[in-house]
């Protein structure tokens, strides 16, 4: 890989992990793997944002981060793998956009696709696995 490449990769990561080191709830630090994930699922993040033209909200959290928000403990967030996007679409309609976008196969290995209040959550399943994506709704429990 030439020194350009590489100057690229490295300000991508740094910017990509910049834009998510601190949140509203406070710092947000990173792991290992949590990078790994982010950089092999960043070009999915961004056509699911694509599609519903929408501002990705949420990306990596966390445990203290995901805690703060009231998110899943086995959310996707933990590891890196997912997204809540805002768009001018309601969760609804935007849902069912990249809905059928990950059951065409045009998202990659989607987990979940969840119809929250006011945004949408995609998840991923891990690297190297597959399986067939759900579509919810959120539900408070």
């Amino acid at each position: 890989m030439s020194p350009v490449v590489v100057l690229a990769v490295t300000a991508g990561i740094g910017a990509l992990i910049e834009r998510f080191r601190v949140t509203a709830h406070g710092p947000n630090p990173w792991s290992v793997d949590a990078v790994v994930n982010v950089l092999a699922h960043a070009h999915l993040f961004e056509a699911a944002r694509a599609i519903v033209e929408g501002t990705i909200t949420s990306g990596y959290r966390s445990e203290r981060i995901n805690q703060a928000v009231g998110g899943s403990p086995t959310s996707d967030h933990l590891a890196g793998r997912a997204v809540d996007v805002v768009t001018r679409y309601s969760p609804h309609e935007a849902a069912a956009k990249i809905y059928a976008a990950a059951v065409r196969g045009d998202l990659g290995a989607v987990r979940e696709v969840l119809e929250e209040p006011g945004c949408v959550h995609v998840g991923w399943y891990p690297l190297g696995t597959t399986g067939a994506p759900s579509l919810g709704q959120w539900r408070m429990t």
